[in-house]
């Protein structure tokens, strides 16, 4: 009786990590996402090499999880909020310049300037 009480509260102790890890990787799990369609997507416009590739995805990574720590490290402050998602993107653009040649950069700087156009109607 007493093995098998004491399995069980092993079993409840190694399990309960499990349980609460799951809502950390499924969040991990879309943000992968979200970091792979993006990525793709800056590749097909830009004819990226492989090499360049996965510096833009390690990049996105990078940002995108910055951007969730400041979104919730000042989402009670809105202006400073916004200040620091402008500086996050100032940042980005500046190492993704760094990362591409310059008729990519022409290729990328166009598409945004259209993605932002067909965002603001």
């Amino acid at each position: 009786m007493k093995k098998i009480y004491l399995t069980s509260c092993l079993l409840l102790l190694l399990g309960a990590p499990l349980v609460m890890a799951q809502d950390v990787v499924s969040s991990d799990a879309a943000l992968h996402e979200r970091v792979t369609a993006l990525s793709r997507r800056i590749a097909e416009t830009t004819k990226l090499n492989e090499g360049q590739y996965l510096q833009v995805k390690r990049l996105n990574l990078v940002m995108m999880t910055e951007m969730e720590t400041i979104k919730a490290r000042f989402a009670s402050t809105p202006a400073k909020l916004d200040e620091q998602l402008a500086e996050l993107q100032s940042r980005y653009d500046w190492d993704l310049a760094a990362l591409l040649l310059p008729k990519q950069l022409m290729v990328y700087n166009a598409s945004k300037i259209s993605t932002l156009a067909v965002n603001a109607r």
